[in-house]
């Protein structure tokens, strides 16, 4: 992308967050519902995570709230008693000002000053702390201001464990004292052996064809300087050879990244792309996990599964794009591999039962504070119990 075609994005951006904060602004006129929710996933790229069990729980007691979910054009979605609008609209713009409650997983509308009746919840997308994120990884002056502008509007933020909470406040320029640990919503299925089962058959009943089959999970996070297309460093061909005849390989790639990932035709009925499942399912029937700098290590660890560090591009990671909070080879509760090679013994001494369980309930323990599949009701307690 050339220089000039950068800018006039740049320019029709900053222009377009000028006129919506206007019909915001104009919006705000409106009084408050008190009962109206706005629960809005990355920007409307889909409901899910945190957000969605969040609002099951609410279902399950029957509240009387008026739930809005925003999502982008295409972007379907099958839930009951809500209200879909569509992102980036003038409607988006009135219930966001008109709304008592902003729930999120992210980053959200910098360009907005929350009214001081609305309460915005920020549960965040990541659990743990890995990589530098935030303030921590950011490449310029416009980036930090940016993100101190969004923190403007956090009323609380959702971490995993007490320990991170100075992290999270320097990174998102939160005060320590607004940042909570009482689980992870999204959790609870991990934990819950009955929710397991649903998750399990939901899957299968979808995929029937791998239901004999072992799944290979692999979900790397993104580049800083790949965000357009990943570039696979797997080799799928050789993971074909040896494992084709029993397993699948699935894999499910960070949500910033703006394209699919074009499989080969040779590994076309080896390979499948589940860009489009929850991470929790996928995480549930998989029987190995092969991230990187993925905080999905964190819920993985939930379910004392083996999982492989594939990190080929540590170095530059390291010292070029996000460095982390830890030292990478001693917090990580798994091996840094930097060949297919070596992921295929993994893969077959995951196969025997061949892995560190007490390094993986360690840092479990550590880094997930409550492990009682009760995060969704806590939340709904504390929040929303009209």
């Amino acid at each position: 992308m050339t220089v000039n075609v950068k800018e006039e994005r740049h320019t029709v951006r900053k222009l377009i967050f000028i006129f919506s904060s206007l019909i915001y602004k104009l919006f705000s006129l409106i009084p408050i519902k008190k009962d109206r929710i706005i629960m809005e996933c990355d920007y409307g790229k889909g409901f899910y995570g945190n957000l969605l069990y969040i609002y099951k729980e609410i279902e399950k007691r029957n509240l009387t709230v008026e739930i809005i979910i925003p999502l982008n054009k295409g972007i379907t979605i099958d839930v009951n008693n809500v209200k879909v609008v569509k992102t980036r609209t003038p409607l988006h713009l009135y219930y966001l000002a008109t709304s008592k409650y902003w729930i999120t997983n992210n980053h959200y509308y910098h360009f907005l000053k929350k009214r001081s009746g609305t309460i915005m919840i920020n549960t965040w997308h990541a659990m743990g702390a890995f990589k530098r994120f935030g303030i921590d990884s950011a490449k310029s002056e416009e980036e930090i201001n940016r993100f101190e502008r969004d923190s403007k509007n956090i009323d609380y933020l959702l971490v995993s464990s007490s320990e991170l909470r100075s992290i999270y406040s320097k990174a998102l320029n939160v005060e320590e004292n607004k940042i909570l640990s009482m689980g992870i919503p999204r959790t609870d299925v991990l934990i819950n052996e009955e929710e397991i089962e649903k998750a399990r058959i939901r899957f299968y009943n979808k995929y029937p064809s791998l239901k004999d089959k072992k799944l290979i999970l692999y979900a790397p996070t993104f580049r800083d300087d790949e965000k357009e297309y990943f570039n696979m460093q797997l080799n799928l061909k050789l993971l074909k050879n040896n494992f084709g005849d029993n397993y699948k390989f699935i894999f499910k790639l960070h949500p910033i990244i703006r394209n699919s990932y074009e499989i080969d035709d040779e590994v076309k009925d080896f390979v499948i792309d589940m860009g489009k499942e929850n991470i929790n399912d996928l995480m549930i029937v998989s029987n190995c996990l092969i991230t990187d700098y993925s905080s999905v290590i964190f819920e993985y660890s939930l379910l004392k599964k083996p999982m492989a560090f594939f990190t080929y591009d540590f170095h530059k990671y390291k010292e070029e794009l996000r460095n982390f909070y830890f030292h990478f080879e001693d917090f990580i509760p798994g091996e840094m591999m930097n060949t297919t090679e070596e992921i295929v013994t993994f893969i077959n001494n995951a196969a025997m039962g061949d892995f560190d369980i007490d390094r993986i309930n360690s840092f479990s323990s550590r880094f997930c504070e409550y492990k009682d599949g009760e995060a969704s009701k806590r939340f709904v307690d504390y929040f929303l119990n009209f």
